[in-house]
């Protein structure tokens, strides 16, 4: 058997007198009332008062509230409204009924929660893939620059090493020519190095048998490649050439 209002009251110590008024007369004036319960101490509770329907919202616990009018602005002390006693009475549902409502509210709650995770676990993939694509770009932009610099240092590093050793070995071979005979020239030039006999050169070298100097030096030695039709050469007059890896060698067996 369901408690009568009075009783209800004394168990939340509010007083609902000045309410029953208000509503549609009846054996119980909150039968006008209908109450759904949100959940936890939350409820709608719907009334039927002067002749039409009006939906208030219902919080109930240590201290109830209500969003009518009748309780917002003409309630004193601890009186509340018939929606508030509604909705008390309505807390003592059965708990059975009380427990399939939580259920759905849970179940609603728990499935929107899922819903704004997948969102945000698809944007957050997304914005992963972006970044992701971005890292690859940048990686592949870097790798491309460090292969065009290493390749143009290592050509400009050997190219350099390389002039540099090749302008030594051809002063070297000058130096070595001046000490033997005057009037021989050496220029490098394209990877090698070239001789020519000059007309301040002596045709035969001194010594027994006045050798040819153009045979001694340059004909009959077996460093120096006579290439007259090579375009790489550093003049016409220069079609004698010698490796710069071959010049010690020259040296050591032709002018020393």
């Amino acid at each position: 058997m369901s408690p009568d209002v009075d009783q209800a009251m004394e168990q939340v110590d509010t007083d609902i007198r000045a309410e029953i008024n208000t509503v549609l007369p009846g054996s119980d004036p909150l039968q006008n009332l209908h109450v759904t319960h949100e959940g936890g101490h939350e409820y709608n509770v719907l009334s039927a008062r002067n002749g039409s329907v009006t939906k208030h919202y219902v919080t109930v616990g240590e201290t109830p509230t209500c969003t009518c009018e009748d309780y917002q602005y003409n309630r004193d002390g601890q009186e509340v409204c018939a929606h508030i006693a509604a909705a008390v009475l309505g807390d003592r549902m059965d708990p059975g009924e009380m427990a399939t409502q939580e259920l759905i509210n849970v179940t609603t709650t728990v499935s929107s929660a899922i819903r704004e995770a997948e969102g945000a676990a698809a944007e957050a993939r997304d914005a992963a893939d972006q970044i992701e694509s971005a890292l690859v770009k940048t990686r592949d932009a870097q790798a491309e620059e460090t292969v065009e610099t290493e390749r143009n240092g290592h050509s400009d590093t050997s190219g350099g090493s390389n002039d540099a050793e090749i302008e030594a070995k051809a002063e070297k071979l000058q130096e070595a020519y001046d000490a033997v005979i005057d009037g021989m020239a050496v220029e490098y030039a394209n990877g090698a190095i070239w001789v020519n006999i000059t007309p301040q050169a002596p045709e035969e070298l001194p010594g027994p048998g006045s050798i040819s100097t153009f045979n001694a030096l340059l004909r009959d030695a077996d460093q120096i490649n006579y290439s007259p039709d090579d375009q790489s050469a550093p003049g016409q007059y220069f079609k004698n050439r010698i490796d710069p890896s071959d010049v010690e060698s020259y040296i050591s067996e032709v002018l020393e």
